[in-house]
């Protein structure tokens, strides 16, 4: 029986929805329109995303029409680096939702909040990934509008330590001969603009109709971000930054940093990537995997005669694999091998549907290539693709499996292998060996509550019996982890803490002014704005005095109390007083008491010329 659910994000967890279909486990994380649960696909006893619409947005129509969108856009899409969509539609109780692959890995944010910059060959392989996805959509009519690297998912896969996935595709727009979606309504509001600030290309700022060079120009801000950083363009405002995409020229990322990983042919494609007026910029995204491959090519990271094979599939070209060369150490770290299961195959290989959540220990086997299980044709699962017959001569194999023709990496075992048989599970052992790592290692691992040791942690636990891990090291939030005693015999749990964020210093709000406007504030030596301005300083117990300064007027002092939170707005005003001046009055000689108004007579040699003779 389902329970009734109230909007509380915590309420769902326990519980069951759509008639039973699913279990929710977890909160993953949420957002504006819905939150997304871990939950298990009961039939199929597999885990999924579960993304539900927030109950109050279910009556607002534009919202619903973007939830409807993006499952609409990702059921679409084949491609092997774009997430999949399982199954959407309404609950017994009116909840919409939608089941996705559960992804393992971080996000690329994540990964350029802690490296701050990749190294080229590494930034390379990314990007070459997510154009892959992108152009496939795009060969579709569906333009994605938001990419940025919130939205692209990195994990290791196999023997590829940076397998990327594009997500998010909740303001993707599906373009027709008129520029509407395939219901022929338009889910751009008048006046508004989506999309984030810092990878907006100038046209969505201009809120003008977007199209497949949209995305590539966010593309070019990514690989930008990737190699430099951080995004070409800051401001103080979202609408600074807006200006900036729309008029200002792309920097030079080696004037920026000198120690980047950048060669003239990648700040040259940067440029063609983000060349403001859309009809010069680069065209497609081919063009862009093209101008990748070259500098691959150039940097000795692909051979030249395995660049990349091109097979057909049901709904288009597929680009499928490449060839590294073996020697990328910046790539594959000391003694770490390949993690197993996820729909996050190599590609060309679709896999059973098993999902490996985020360092959730719950792997797939990988059969060896070749054998029957892993030339076997999925059914029902939406993304087996319908070979043609060059791929198999091509390839050499009648089953039309895609090999990646990579050089396979020296520690490149599945961790899911069993030594006497690679391709057998054991399922009758009386317990199961958790291998219990963290990121950072050392924190403690408590099992229902008690303390079993530090991590990295070997744990046996029996078999069907579940157990709830809670993990804790000083700095870090605490994260909770299930264990539900199924699977293989030995398993690895990999769990990535988010450390502690210190609370962001609280504010004062002021309103500084003057009598007259236009006068200059300083804060000591520093400048802090000319009237009228907005000030927000840390508070602070200490007062501070702010000193205003305005040709014609004396100097005005004064003192100024931070300690108030900034909930409502302080005014400081200073009324300026005009220079005192002297009056300075013109003056004439100074006359005796006795003068009279008559001019003074005329003295010529001593004798008056009145009585002189002629």
């Amino acid at each position: 029986m389902t329970d009734k659910p109230n909007d509380d994000k915590h309420s769902l967890i326990g519980r069951t929805i759509d008639h039973g279909r699913y279990e929710i486990t977890r909160l993953i994380g949420e957002g504006g329109m819905g939150r997304v649960y871990e939950a298990r696909q009961v039939s199929m006893n597999r885990l999924v995303a579960l993304k539900i619409l927030r109950t109050q947005l279910a009556s607002d129509e534009q919202l619903l029409a973007r939830f409807q969108q993006e499952a609409l856009s990702i059921s679409r899409l084949r491609h092997p680096n774009t997430i999949t969509i399982y199954d959407y539609g309404k609950t017994e109780d009116d909840l919409l939702f939608m089941a996705m692959e559960l992804l393992g890995g971080q996000s690329l944010f994540s990964i350029l909040r802690k490296e701050k910059r990749m190294a080229l060959p590494r930034a390379l392989h990314i990007m070459d990934q997510v154009a892959g996805a992108v152009g496939e959509a795009h060969q579709l009519g569906i333009v994605h509008r938001d990419l940025k690297p919130e939205n692209i998912q990195v994990d290791h896969v196999a023997s590829d330590p940076d397998f990327a996935k594009v997500l998010d595709f909740g303001i993707a727009k599906i373009v027709g001969g008129d520029g509407r979606n395939a219901e022929g309504k338009t889910l751009t509001l008048a006046g508004s603009i989506f999309g984030t600030p810092h990878y907006m290309s100038p046209e969505q700022v201009h809120g003008q109709r977007v199209d497949h060079r949209t995305d590539l120009y966010s593309l070019g801000i990514i690989l930008f971000e990737m190699l430099a950083g951080k995004p070409p363009f800051d401001g103080n405002t979202p609408m600074a930054v807006m200006m900036a995409q729309a008029s200002k020229e792309m920097p030079d990322i080696r004037e920026m940093n000198p120690e980047a990983d950048v060669n003239d042919a990648v700040m040259q494609l940067i440029r063609d990537c983000t060349v403001k007026d859309r009809a010069r910029r680069l065209r497609t995204a081919d063009d862009l995997i093209t101008r990748l491959r070259q500098i691959q090519l150039d940097l000795g990271e692909i051979s030249s005669t395995n660049s990349r094979l091109y097979i057909a599939a049901a709904s288009g070209i597929y680009r499928l694999g490449q060839m590294r060369a073996s020697d990328r150490v910046d790539l594959v770290e000391d003694g770490s091998a390949p993690r197993a299961g996820g729909r996050a195959t190599p590609p060309g290989m679709e896999g059973d549907g098993q999902i490996t959540p985020e360092h959730s220990g719950h792997l797939a086997t990988v059969p060896p290539v070749g054998t029957p299980q892993a030339l076997a044709p999925v059914a029902g699962n939406g993304r087996a693709l319908r070979w043609i017959g060059v791929a198999v001569v091509l390839l050499g194999i009648a089953t039309g499996v895609i090999l990646w023709n990579r050089e396979p990496p020296p520690t490149a075992t599945p961790i899911t292998q069993v030594e006497d048989d690679p391709g057998r599970i054991q399922i009758n052992a009386q317990s199961i060996r958790y291998t219990i790592e963290s990121v950072p290692p050392g924190a403690e691992v408590y099992a229902d509550g008690v303390f079993k040791g530090t991590t990295p942690l070997e744990y046996d636990q029996q078999r069907g019996r579940s157990a709830s891990l809670s993990l804790r090291l000083e700095g870090y939030i605490d994260q909770e982890h299930p264990l539900n005693g199924q699977g293989l015999p030995e398993q690895k749990v990999q769990i990535a803490l988010k450390q502690i964020e210190p609370a962001p210093p609280a504010t004062a709000w002021l309103q500084i002014g003057s009598e007259p406007d236009g006068a200059d504030v300083f804060l000591g030596e520093e400048k802090i704005g000319t009237t009228p301005f907005t000030w927000e300083p840390v508070i602070s117990a200490e007062p501070v005095e702010l000193v205003f300064k305005k040709a014609g007027f004396d100097e005005l002092t004064r003192e100024v109390n931070l300690a108030t939170r900034g909930e409502a707005a302080v005014d400081v005003k200073g009324t300026l007083t005009a220079q005192n001046k002297p009056i300075i009055r013109r003056r004439g000689p100074v006359r005796p008491a006795n003068a009279t108004n008559d001019p003074p007579p005329t003295q010529t040699n001593g004798k008056n010329p009145r009585y002189e003779k002629l």
